[in-house]
Parts: structure tokens; C-alpha cells; sequence
């Protein structure tokens, strides 16, 4: 296929002798042309940085010898040419990049001698390299094809402490016969500084770091877990009551992300295998580590109680500095939606009650018109008051006293129904205007006349209002019979 595209397939590697045949021996590898997996010695073949063992398929370190020169710059150098991708060795390497951090500290120039209290520290980490060699970590995720998987799980385990803060997940894979098989996947170890909450740091490393590996694995995954040995860190994430300084909000938005709470669980330090690359360990001790093979607990069908626990979500969090302090809010519920007729004997006048109401309904303009420029929020409106204003105004206070007086009856109209029998206004056909305003009714309603006189409104007669009404269309008619004034009123 790529010969068909004018391109070339050389310097091939691969730890089947019957691939290789298949090649031309200039289209392998140079130091691959004449390479016999069955009988030369095993051959480790340097890709980007990694070394593969060909013959025992497996990854391994290759740690090139230094000369005597130590300087900040010379340790740099030599750090940095680790080249560790997946994060094999981070529990080892982390420990050089605490001394260089120390080193850093000392007000010395890159290419002067270190002082001598580091220097021994130094040449003891760096001796220590040479046991990397003897590490071998398997280059394949399971011992069995991965079509003969029935399940598999990423488990991934955070740590952090006054220096570092570390990440590691593992795939647990069971196979058709029942046997679970852990695999290292990907491991990462960052340096930390004076900053705080640095639990939750690593929390946010693990969720980042299983986002690449679901991104890069061609392999289903049918669970994925989180665990740290902080119940805070739990707190923090599984929390939906209270709310945190930006900082801790921040990092816990981020983990919630691309995690569901339910996923995280708490493991005691012991078990936690991130927890050795949070302090370090030997490079000699580091091939029979549980940060290379995994903790044993995975390796059990379930994980044990005592062990392993899922997430408490009521983790105290009341002393906590990073918890904004509870606001206590205050608000006045209403049993009624009406403005109450106990308000309207206060005033003196039906002009002074429509006044009121109008000022009440227009003192809040959110949208600036025409008619209402420069308001804005809520404020004691100054301008004049339009008809349409006052009018609906006047038909709040009607309402207020109609459902004091008939509430009962207005609920039935509303309903549909027919008023009660034993009602006072049974006798005038009541019935409710578009604008929830109870009326009178009966066959005038077939005439031409205008709606205010086929359908008056009902004032109930002893209430304050409605002697604030009769008062002011008397006064407006300069006191003349009652007939004028119920004309008035109409």
C-alpha cells in the first residue's frame, strides 16, 4: 500500500523473526540487517529515547556514564537525559529533581562547584542509576490476546506530598478464565512547590493523565476508578452544598469534568502505590515496587471493605480555610397574593389609592422605552403616569377588594362552575371580564351598549373603597341627587 503511494517502508525493528524475513535486509534497521531472534543475543533496539529488549519484549534503561564535572548545569543535563515517557522510573527520578530543586536554592552560579553537602547526595543518587538497567517492565497490557478479555478497569491512584505530587494507573484486565492481570499504563511525578492543597493537585494529575490514556488506548474500558488516600480531597469533590475559595473551585470543576464523583473512592496509604513516587524510592528496589506491578488489593475479584471504600460525601468540611463561610438569607413569604384591604384605609380619597397602586407597578422599568427613558432597576419613579397605567392600577384594587368579599364565588367562576345558591350575588348573574374582574351579567350582554353598562362592576358596599368611590364621583359631580352620582360612578 505505501510502495502503491511512491513511499518507502525502511528501517523496520520488530520482535518477530517471520516479520523481519519479510523484508528486505536494507529495508531493516542497520544494526537489524543480519539479526537472528533465535539465536544471537538479546538486542535492545533505542526508539525516541526508549530502549526495547527485542528478545524479552520488554522496556528497559540504558544509563550512559558522566564525567566528574558537577555543576547545576552538568545536573540538569544529566537528568533531563533520562528519557522516561510513560514514567517507569519517576519514583527514581523524582528524587534527582528534589536535589536539583535544592540546588537551585543556593545562590551559586550554573557552572560553579556544588557545595559539598549536596555534592555527596548527588554522586550517591546518580551511582544508584545503574541498577535501572536490570529493570525490565513488560511491553504488553496482559499475558492473553486482548479479544479473549471479559472486562477490564482503569484504576488510577493520586498522591501528593511536601515535595512531589504523583499520579498512576493500571489496567486490570480478567480474562475467560477468571484470571486478573495488572499492567502498569502511565505514571506521572511533578515537583511541588510552597503551594497549597496539594492533594487535590494530584487529584487533578489523575484525572488528566487517564483522559491521555482513554484518548490513546484502541481498548474498551468498562469502569474506570479514582483513589487517594485524602478523605478532604474526597470531601472536595463529592460536595454539593457547600462552595470553596477559587482556587480549590477551580481544580474541583476541573476533576469533575471528565469525572463523575461516584468514581472516586478513598485507600489508605499503604496501599496506595503513588505514594512511593511522593517520596522517592531506590532504583534497585524499584522493578519489585507496587508503583511497577501494581497494588495486590487489584488483584482480588472485589475489593475488601476494610480496604477499599467508596466515597463519603458528608466529609466534614466546616473548619476547612478553603470553605467560603455559609451566608444566611432571609425572605418573607406572603399566604396571600393580594395586596390586602387593610392597606387601602389609610387613604383618604379614591385619587390618592389609584396613585398609590400606580406607583407601586411602574417602579420597576428593566426595559427602557419611550415612554419610560432613563429609568433603570428599581428606584421611586418621578415621571408622569400614563392612562393605560392608571387603569390597571384601579383594576388591581377592584380585584383585591372583589376576592376579599367574593372569594368563594370568583373561584367558581374561575373554575367554570355556577355560584352557590346561598350567594349574595346569585341574583346578578356574576360573571368574570378578560381581566379577572367579577361583573354583572344577564341578557344585556347581547346589546350594543358599551361594556361598562352592560356589565357593571361589583364594589362590595361596606367595604372602604367603595365609599372612597361614591365620595369621589359625588365630589365630581359638586354634590348633586344620588342619581347623578350613580351615573357618574358608571
Amino acid at each position: 500500500m505505501l510502495a502503491s503511494a511512491k513511499l518507502r517502508l525502511h528501517k523496520i525493528v520488530s520482535n518477530s523473526q517471520e516479520v523481519m524475513n519479510a523484508f528486505n535486509p536494507e529495508d531493516r534497521a542497520d544494526s537489524k540487517q543480519d539479526l537472528d531472534l533465535g539465536t544471537d543475543a538479546p538486542s535492545t533496539q533505542r526508539s525516541l529515547g526508549v530502549h526495547w529488549d527485542m528478545k524479552a519484549d520488554t522496556f528497559t534503561f540504558r544509563i550512559a556514564g558522566h564525567d566528574e564535572l558537577f555543576t547545576k548545569r552538568k545536573v540538569l543535563s544529566e537528568i533531563n537525559s533520562i528519557y522516561d515517557p510513560i514514567g517507569f522510573a519517576s519514583p527514581v527520578v523524582i528524587a534527582g529533581k528534589m536535589l536539583l530543586r535544592d540546588m537551585t536554592q543556593e545562590k551559586t552560579d550554573w557552572d560553579e562547584p556544588l557545595p559539598k553537602q549536596l555534592l555527596s547526595q548527588w554522586r550517591e543518587w546518580r551511582a544508584s542509576l545503574g541498577a535501572l538497567s536490570h529493570v525490565q517492565i513488560p511491553r504488553a497490557y496482559t499475558p492473553f490476546p486482548s479479544t479473549s478479555s471479559v472486562r477490564r478497569e482503569l484504576h488510577t491512584f493520586s498522591d501528593a506530598s511536601n515535595k512531589a505530587i504523583a499520579a498512576v494507573s493500571y489496567l486490570k484486565t480478567t480474562g475467560e478464565d477468571g484470571h486478573i492481570h495488572v499492567r502498569f499504563m502511565i505514571g506521572k511525578v511533578k515537583a511541588a512547590t510552597t503551594i497549597p492543597r496539594l492533594e487535590l493537585c494530584g487529584a487533578v494529575l489523575a484525572a488528566e493523565i487517564v483522559e491521555l490514556v482513554q484518548a490513546e488506548l484502541d481498548l474498551p474500558i468498562d469502569e474506570v476508578y479514582f483513589f487517594t488516600d485524602s478523605k478532604v480531597v474526597l470531601g472536595y469533590i463529592c460536595n454539593t452544598t457547600r462552595r470553596f475559595h477559587m482556587y480549590v473551585c477551580n481544580r474541583v470543576n476541573r476533576i469533575h469534568r471528565s469525572t463523575d464523583p461516584k468514581q472516586w473512592r478513598y485507600v489508605p496509604t499503604h496501599l496506595n502505590p503513588a505514594d512511593l513516587a511522593t517520596r522517592s524510592i531506590k532504583a534497585e528496589d524499584l522493578q519489585k515496587s507496587t508503583w511497577i506491578v501494581g497494588p495486590e488489593t487489584l488483584r482480588k475479584t472485589t475489593f475488601p471493605p476494610s480496604d477499599l471504600s467508596s466515597v463519603d460525601s458528608t466529609c466534614e468540611l466546616a473548619d476547612d480555610p478553603e470553605v467560603r463561610p455559609m451566608v444566611t438569607c432571609s425572605k418573607v413569604v406572603t399566604k396571600s397574593q393580594s395586596l390586602g384591604t387593610a392597606r387601602f384605609g389609610r387613604f383618604s380619597s379614591w385619587t390618592s389609592v389609584v396613585r398609590a397602586v400606580t406607583n407601586l407597578h411602574v417602579i420597576r422599568c428593566t426595559k427602557p422605552t419611550t415612554e419610560n427613558a432613563g429609568c433603570r432597576s428599581w428606584h421611586v419613579c418621578e415621571r408622569n403616569k400614563s392612562l393605560e397605567e392608571t387603569r390597571r392600577a384601579e383594576g388591581v384594587i377592584i380585584r383585591c377588594i372583589q376576592r376579599e368579599a367574593f372569594g368563594d364565588d370568583i373561584k367558581k367562576l374561575e373554575e367554570g362552575k355556577v355560584v352557590e345558591k346561598s350567594s349574595n350575588v346569585i341574583k346578578l348573574n356574576p360573571m368574570l371580564n378578560q381581566d379577572g374582574i367579577m361583573c354583572v351579567g344577564g341578557r344585556l350582554r347581547r346589546s350594543t351598549l358599551p361594556t361598562a353598562i352592560k356589565h357593571p362592576v361589583l364594589i362590595p358596599g361596606k367595604s372602604h373603597v367603595g365609599t372612597l368611590l361614591v365620595r369621589h364621583f359625588h365630589n365630581k359631580i359638586h354634590h348633586q341627587r344620588r342619581h347623578f352620582t350613580e351615573a357618574a360612578i358608571r
